[in-house]
Parts: structure tokens; sequence; C-alpha cells
């Protein structure tokens, strides 16, 4: 029984180191690959990651064309689409694994099949992340902080696990 009892404990005393920090300082903040969701003729994508390991990950189509594929107008912004989901993320190596998930009201999220490995550059800074396609996908720091209203709705997007 004592053995037990001290074996519980170390258990207990390692959970919070396991819960503590598990993405380095380097890594989080927002990254993407423009200035905006909105720039250039491109689609875009931005990742917020925090350091915990959550994060949210939104990407845009190409701006929309007028009839005849000319570009609309260059004062304002053509429409786009724009979707993005949460993640969960965590280092194997030298690995960034981001593992998107779908909460669900009441229920724990739905994980997803869909895997991006993403390796960090320290001398750009940059993030080369590939998805199930292969195709290379490099984000630039574009601030060491996630804004607070993305940490608000990451929050609200956290499995309550």
């Amino acid at each position: 029984m004592r053995k037990n009892l001290v074996f519980l404990l170390a258990v207990l005393w390692q959970l919070p180191s396991m819960a503590a920090d598990r993405i380095p300082e380097g890594l989080t903040g927002s990254w993407s690959t423009a200035e905006s969701l909105y720039a250039g003729s491109t689609g875009q994508t931005e990742m917020h990651l925090l350091a915990d390991g959550f994060g949210v990950l939104a990407g845009s189509t190409p701006p929309a064309q007028e009839n005849g594929g000319a570009p609309a107008d260059p004062g304002v912004h053509a429409p786009r689409a724009i979707i993005g989901f949460p993640f969960q993320a965590t280092l194997q190596g030298g690995e960034l694994i981001v593992r998107p998930f779908i909460p669900k009201a009441g229920q724990s999220p739905m994980a997803s099949d869909m895997v991006l490995s993403c390796r960090y550059v320290a001398t750009a800074p940059s993030i080369t992340c590939k998805g199930p396609d292969g195709v290379p996908m490099v984000l630039a720091r574009r601030s060491k902080k996630v804004p607070d209203e993305v940490v608000r709705m990451i929050d609200h997007l956290r499995p309550l696990s």
C-alpha cells in the first residue's frame, strides 16, 4: 500500500510539469504567408499558436475576379472565402505536429485525420508546414504574441477535458 501511495504521489508531482508550456517561446505567436488574409492575388494562411499547443489556423482563397477575369477595383478588398479551424500542436523531436479538431457542444472534440507537419527555421524565422498533399507552405513570424481576441476565441474552442 505504501509503495502505491509513493508511486501515486510521484505521478501527481509530475502532472504540473506535463501541463506546463509544451511549445517553446520561439514557436508561439502569430505566423502567416502574408500581412493579412486579404493580401496579394493568391490565397493566404495564418496560424496562431499558444504555449500550451492550442491554436487556430485560417486560410483564404484568392480574391474574386469580375466577369471576364479582370481583377476587382484595386482600392477595395475583393471578396474571398475564409475558413479556419482550431488545432492542438505537439512537438515530436524537431517537428511540430498540428492536429485539427472539431469542437462539439457538450462532448469531447472530434479529432481530424488531417495532420500538418511543420519545421521551424530559426534563421528566417519561419515555419514550413506540409499537409497531406505534401505541398509546402511557408509562414513568417508576424507577431510573438497572439492577439487577445484570438486568445479568447481559442479559449472558447478549447476542449473541456
